[in-house]
């Protein structure tokens, strides 16, 4: 779970990780393998659940982060391509 966290640089990386340290703080003690009960199947599948969709959002983000990143490359190269065509049509000389 921990390698699909948000990274450092996003702007709420503190407080979703606050978060996270209290919710394994708050039931640490309901998964001692001494403290086992009815209880422990409902708090598995609750991470369970959680990491799946963690993973399917991350991977989602890292998807749209990649098109953002692709379409931005590609508006630079046309922009070179532009300032290329302009340069090679020498139109301040006057013959």
């Amino acid at each position: 779970m921990v390698g699909f966290m948000v990274p450092s640089t996003h702007q709420n990386y503190d407080l979703i990780w606050e978060n996270t340290e209290t919710i394994f703080r708050l039931i640490k003690n309901f998964l001692h393998p001494n403290n086992q009960g009815k209880h422990t199947e409902h708090i598995l599948k609750f991470f369970n659940v959680f990491v799946q969709k963690y993973v399917v959002r991350n991977v989602r983000e890292k998807n749209i982060q990649k098109k953002l990143n692709k379409k931005k490359e590609d508006e630079e190269n046309e922009e070179s391509e532009e300032e290329d065509i302009y340069q090679d049509n020498d139109f301040s000389t006057h013959e």
